[in-house]
């Protein structure tokens, strides 16, 4: 799971990268920060709503009201209130591009919303890999704990 939230972050981010090519809107100007590359999407701002997001998808349905029941899990009190929590953190995080100066609010705004909606595009990938991601794993752990007769921690005199 783990591994699937990070490679997930990896392409959201390459895709702000993307879009900065595309669209080509210049930062703000201030003396103290001058970065060369372009504004719209902010990349901070896709990435962190990204990673809130996805956390908020795996406690909920890890650990929500309804979780091992058999029934689909989501949001209950604790529910809503972790992810009105996780909303307000991880925005106040990305607008704080905006208020240094970094990027406009609408480059800020456009990075959030790549980051929720890739979060929730690939959240529901993974829950259609699921079924497939147990058998993949042992074939995985069988060809890795197989004998090729090296074996890397004797030293040879």
């Amino acid at each position: 799971m783990l591994v699937h939230m990070v490679i997930g972050s990896i392409i959201c981010c390459y895709v702000a990268k993307a879009l900065k090519l595309v669209i080509r809107q210049e930062r703000p100007t201030k003396e103290n920060h001058r970065k060369k590359s372009y504004g719209m999407p902010s990349t901070h701002s896709a990435a962190v709503l990204y990673y809130g997001i996805y956390l908020t998808h795996i406690l909920l349905y890890n650990y929500g009201p309804d979780a091992g029941a058999g029934a689909e899990p989501g949001p209950s009190g604790k529910g809503w209130c972790l992810l009105i929590s996780v909303l307000l953190i991880c925005s106040m995080a990305a607008l704080s591009r905006a208020f240094n100066g970094y990027h406009t609010f609408a480059q800020v705004y456009a990075g959030m919303f790549l980051g929720t909606a890739f979060a929730a595009m690939w959240w529901s990938i993974r829950l259609s890999l699921y079924p497939y991601i147990d058998p993949i794993a042992e074939v995985l752990q069988l060809l890795l704990s197989f004998d090729f007769g090296i074996n890397p921690t004797r030293q040879e005199l």
